[in-house]
């Protein structure tokens, strides 16, 4: 189960669970509280009546005065009320009166004259004085033919006379009810529907965010170099950032032990050829041989030197982030310089070098830096060209880079060396020579490359030889500062 679909389901089944419980509490109050106002209201108009009706009830006329005659009138009304959404075609109010004996003595229904109904609690508790009300099936079959009854006592000079009671359906407060309910219903849903969105819209988020932070963390642990993610949220803001400062202090880590590991690798073997050179110096020998031994520790501390010297200025240089000076670099000039300055390896090689630049081959970049990446690179397929071969160098616009290509016509490159030409001190072995060694001059090519908004590619040509792409930004001069 993804984890997008867990805090979906998990959301929304608490909101749903909480609704659920909400609806159903309420709804169970709903209806007694109907049924609370209803009675409310019947116990004024009780206690009305039972004013109104008093004078008649004392004097024994209430069966055929006035108020017999009112009632009767009142049941023939067809009020037609629109009340909300339902609309009140009859009244359903009616009502009895007991003696003090409790004897019905007026029936506006003429269905219990007579009848003793001094054991019914509305009638029993208001002749004692107490407020006396009831809700009674009409029908025993049917249990939602509840009538309530509210009473209210008759008084003369003081004293309890007789009950008035009112009597009304509970069921006539059915349709406000009803319509109560499909509205909560109605808003009920509404809430589940909002809910489902809520939980989609949170989850999709949250898995947005951990999925780039994942993918941020698996780039990481590739190797690439990246931003941050840019997330919402201050856990997850502080997480990524948490991510990117533990991945530079692992970054700085990792390239204190590759650069000393590197740097201690390449100094064992001038480090052992002068210890065995200055140990063999310490016996008799004659003055030639003496004097070859002397050579060969000035040749290695040589070595060492510029071993130490190559990676300083490679530390540096992988530490740079902005050009120092950035200035306008006619390529074709500076092409024909290195060129020039390589021509002793050149001519002992009987190397031709074709130098096809296409117009524009004007550059903004650092004048230095992009020197030492050309010369790098050209010194590069000299070393490795076969004798009396040819050299193309080609410079072309595409369009915001200035791609500058370099082929030789030399064994290339093997397949399992290739992805390791940009290490330090890689070296690639050559039959008949001792290695060579190109990890230091590629490295600073594509630290430069960077430096300038580009980047460096080497691959096999089809028949023979390796073509050396360099691609840097042409319009630099808007960007010195990253």
């Amino acid at each position: 189960m993804r984890f997008s679909f867990k805090i979906f389901l998990a959301f929304f089944l608490l909101i749903g669970f909480a609704a659920y419980l909400f609806f159903s509490s309420f709804m169970t109050e709903l209806k007694p509280g109907f049924r609370q106002v209803s009675e409310e209201s019947l116990v004024d108009i009780a206690n009305l009546l039972a004013e109104i009706a008093a004078i008649e009830i004392n004097n024994g006329e209430i069966s055929h005065g006035n108020f017999s005659a009112a009632i009767q009138r009142f049941q023939q009304r067809q009020p037609n009320a629109q009340i909300w959404s339902h609309t009140k075609h009859k009244v359903s109010l009616q009502v009895y009166i007991t003696n003090l004996s409790g004897r019905v003595i007026f029936d506006s229904e003429d269905q219990h004259l007579n009848a003793d109904f001094s054991r019914w609690n509305d009638v029993y508790k208001t002749l004692q004085g107490e407020y006396g009300a009831r809700s009674t099936l009409s029908d025993p079959d049917n249990k939602f033919s509840t009538v309530m009854h509210v009473a209210a006592p008759v008084y003369n000079n003081g004293q309890i006379t007789g009950v008035l009671t009112v009597k009304k359906p509970n069921l006539s407060v059915e349709p406000f009810f009803q319509a109560a309910q499909n509205n909560l219903n109605h808003k009920g849903f509404i809430l589940l529907v909002f809910a489902l969105l809520s939980g989609f819209i949170l989850s999709i988020w949250l898995s947005k965010s951990i999925r780039q932070l994942a993918n941020y963390a698996n780039t990481v642990k590739r190797g690439e170099n990246i931003k941050p993610p840019k997330v919402y949220g201050l856990e997850l803001t502080q997480l990524a950032s948490a991510m990117a400062s533990m991945k530079e202090k692992l970054d700085g880590k990792r390239y204190v032990e590759q650069y000393i590991h590197t740097l201690t690798h390449q100094l064992k073997s001038p480090i052992a050829s002068i210890k065995g050179a200055s140990e063999l110096l310490t016996e008799e020998m004659p003055d030639k041989q003496r004097q070859r031994f002397i050579g060969n520790i000035q040749t290695e501390s040589n070595k060492l030197q510029e071993i130490v010297q190559h990676m300083l200025s490679l530390a540096e240089m992988e530490n740079k982030q902005s050009l120092n000076s950035v200035e306008a670099i006619d390529l074709y000039a500076l092409l024909t310089k290195i060129i020039h300055s390589l021509s002793a390896n050149i001519q002992t090689k009987h190397l031709h070098i074709q130098l096809n630049p296409q117009s524009p081959t004007l550059i903004y970049g650092e004048p230095f830096l992009i020197e030492q990446a050309l010369f790098n690179l050209l010194d590069n397929a000299i070393s490795f060209s076969q004798v009396k071969a040819t050299i193309f160098i080609t410079v072309k616009q595409l369009d915001s880079k200035i791609e500058i290509t370099i082929e030789d016509e030399g064994s290339g490159i093997p397949n399992y060396a290739l992805p390791h030409v940009f290490e330090r001190f890689y070296s690639l072995p050559r039959s008949g020579e001792q290695q060579k060694s190109t990890g230091l001059g590629l490295c600073f090519v594509k630290e430069i490359a960077r430096l300038h908004n580009g980047d460096i590619e080497l691959t096999n040509r089809k028949d023979k030889g390796v073509l050396a792409k360099l691609s840097l930004s042409s319009t630099i001069e808007h960007n010195t500062e990253r």
